[in-house]
């Protein structure tokens, strides 16, 4: 079995051109639900502290994807499926073992991508005030809810 690494990036990696933004407003899903209620989905995951968005990327490259105040879902989702292929090459060409997840700090905005082989690609948008180690252990907390 492969080992599993993090590779933190540098903010110089590569983002899209423009930055990924929150949505002004809840998604549908989070709309509905009566007021004082429990979130539930992606919404849910947006209750850790510090989380701005979330996006679920299904591993069947054809099925939709699933987000949490992100406007440019779509852009995004590309993105990181671009993102986790390049960087498993990367990994495969060092012999680094299997791309366990990938971390992005910036003075704007932070994010994260960490795999499920069963349920796909999770992508976290975190607040800037945010520090390495915190954007780090709440996308472990926020990755362990969604994958199970």
């Amino acid at each position: 079995m492969a080992a599993q690494n993090n590779i933190p990036l540098p903010d110089s990696a590569q983002v899209p051109d423009e930055p990924i933004r929150p949505a002004n407003c809840a998604s549908p899903e989070a709309a509905s639900q009566s007021p004082g209620a429990a979130p539930t989905g992606l919404a849910a995951l947006g209750r850790f502290d510090g989380v701005a968005f979330v996006l679920a990327i299904p591993p069947d490259d054809n099925a939709p994807v699933d987000s949490w105040k992100l406007e440019n879902y779509t852009d995004v989702a590309y993105w990181a499926r671009d993102t986790r292929r390049r960087l498993a090459e990367l990994g495969g060409s060092l012999q680094a073992g299997e791309l366990a997840g990938a971390f992005g700090f910036g003075p704007r905005e932070h994010w994260a991508l960490r795999a499920s082989e069963e349920k796909g690609l999770l992508c976290a948008g975190f607040q800037p005030e945010l520090s390495a180690e915190e954007v780090e252990q709440t996308m472990k907390l926020v990755f362990e809810q969604w994958a199970s």
